[in-house]
C-alpha cells in the first residue's frame, strides 16, 4: 500500500508495509506471552513495531504490586521486530535465527500492562551480511532502537545482532 505525499507538478511516494500478528506469527516462531509484536510497520525510512503490553506479559514481575514489563522483553521485542524486518527484505521463507549478542539498554521509565508500547529503529542503522556464503549464513545487526508509551521515551537499546541459518 503505498502512501503518497506532496502534491503539484512533484510527488514522493513512499512504500508501508503493515503486517498483522497472523502475518508475524507466520514468520516468528514465538507465541502466547513471549510474542512481542501485535503489528509491524516497514516503511522507506524506519521500522516500527507496535505492541499493547497485558497482564500475562507482566506477570510474576511486579513493582510496588503493579506488574510491570521485564527488561528483558524489551531486548526480546527488538530482536523479534529485526528478524521481522530481515525475513520481510529478504523474503526468507526458512531457516532460525538466534541472538548473536545484545548491546546496551538504557531503561527510562516503566511500562506496565494497557500501555500501548511503540518500538522504532531507523532502517539506516540495520543491516544484513552474509557470513558465510557456503551455507548462506547470515549476521542481521540493528542499532539504535528506542521504545516509547505515549510518546515518552522508555528504553534505548544501543544494538543487537542476529545470525539466520538456513534450514534448507
Amino acid at each position: 500500500m503505498p502512501k503518497k505525499y506532496g502534491g503539484g507538478a512533484m510527488a514522493l511516494v513512499e512504500t508501508l508495509i503493515i503486517l498483522r500478528k497472523d502475518q508475524i506469527k507466520s514468520i516468528l516462531p514465538h507465541r502466547g506471552r513471549m510474542l512481542l509484536l501485535d503489528t509491524v510497520k516497514i516503511s522507506d525510512e524506519e521500522v516500527i513495531g507496535e505492541f499493547t503490553v497485558t497482564d500475562e506479559v507482566c506477570e510474576g514481575h511486579c513493582f510496588n504490586g503493579e506488574g510491570i514489563f521485564r527488561g528483558s522483553d524489551f531486548y526480546d521485542m527488538a530482536s523479534q521486530l529485526l528478524g521481522v524486518w530481515a525475513c520481510q527484505s529478504l523474503n526468507l521463507l526458512e531457516g532460525v535465527a538466534f541472538v548473536r549478542t545484545y548491546g546496551e539498554a538504557k531503561f527510562i521509565g516503566r511500562v506496565g500492562p494497557c500501555n500501548e508500547l511503540i518500538m522504532k529503529v531507523n532502517k539506516n542503522n540495520l543491516k544484513i551480511e552474509t557470513i558465510k556464503r557456503s551455507d548462506g549464513v547470515l549476521k542481521i545487526f540493528g542499532s539504535c532502537f528506542e521504545a516509547k508509551v505515549d510518546g515518552c521515551l522508555k528504553v534505548k537499546i544501543s544494538s543487537l545482532e542476529l545470525i539466520h541459518y538456513p534450514t534448507s
